[in-house]
């Protein structure tokens, strides 16, 4: 059998909603092995890498960065490709998405100057790290708790932060659409906690299942498809229909929530196994 590698971290391991992926590709001849990123192996035996759950990627990310590199030099494909990785990495490919007419919650740098302008333009604001995940070091602040927020920021070492109006929608809650080959393949609804604007589930949020509309669709089908048909991808909006916006476009190790489509690891596994059938990287 053909052997890829889904790639996790050392603290996680393989989590649950992944456990049908090795059926999933055995049926179709591909040995699917979980390995830690940072895990001391032969890179180089694999005939393709698949990042599924690094989620410690954004605290160690020089060494992340490096681990890219040797799969680079050692010729090994990895899904989605290192490129895009590194540039969806940094959240500042919202700024670069907006100036090219996508539909993105407004974002700016915070730079030395703090936050007061930012809190002057909006009243109310969201603050979240270039490099992060999982709401680490994410922050909600308006005039009376912004310079609270910036004695955090001083704490925050080397990290570089953006910075968004606070969008009352967040309180209903988020949408997540995900995409396999560019392809619609079912969606969720993420909801926040009581007094919580995170909707991550470590800080208190749900899941649910959801039935996305054609107008969210028609919105989502331009973020997946925005750097090219790519295996997989997860759009995060906030809004409904036609209307929603950007939040994130997750490509490097989103959940999929294949727990809430019976079909999901299936069509997930095809996009992939394409992909070695034709033995090239993504483009």
């Amino acid at each position: 059998m053909t052997p890829i590698v889904l790639v996790t971290d050392q603290i996680r391991g393989i989590y649950a909603d992944d456990l049908e992926l090795h059926s999933a590709f055995a049926a179709r001849g591909v040995e699917a092995t979980f390995v830690p990123w940072d895990a001391p192996v032969d890179w180089a035996r694999f005939k393709a890498a698949v990042i599924r759950t690094p989620w410690d990627y954004h605290e160690r990310f020089a060494e992340f960065s490096a681990w890219l590199d040797r799969l680079d030099a050692a010729g090994v494909p990895l899904w989605n490709p290192s490129s895009l990785i590194r540039w969806n990495a940094r959240k500042t490919y919202l700024l670069e998405l907006a100036s090219e007419g996508f539909p993105v919650i407004p974002t700016a740098q915070v730079s030395d100057d703090g936050l007061a302008r930012h809190v002057e333009r909006w009243r109310e604001i969201v603050v979240k790290p270039e490099v992060g995940g999982g709401g680490a070091w994410t922050f909600r602040a308006n005039e009376g708790s912004f310079r609270a927020v910036e004695a955090e920021l001083a704490q925050a070492g080397d990290r570089k932060f953006l910075v968004q109006p606070f969008d009352p929608a967040v309180t209903r809650g988020e949408w997540s659409l995900v995409y396999f080959d560019g392809v619609f393949s079912h969606a969720v609804f993420k909801v926040a906690r009581s007094g919580e604007f995170r909707i991550h589930e470590e800080h208190g949020g749900r899941i649910l299942p959801a039935e996305a509309d054609a107008g969210l669709r028609s919105v989502a089908d331009r973020f997946a498809t925005a750097r090219g048909i790519l295996p997989y991808a997860r759009v995060d909006l906030l809004g409904e229909g036609a209307s929603a916006r950007l939040v994130e476009l997750e490509l490097i190790e989103p959940e999929l929530f294949f727990r809430f489509s019976a079909g999901a690891p299936t069509r997930y596994a095809d996009a992939l196994v394409a992909r070695l059938d034709m033995g090239t990287r993504t483009p």
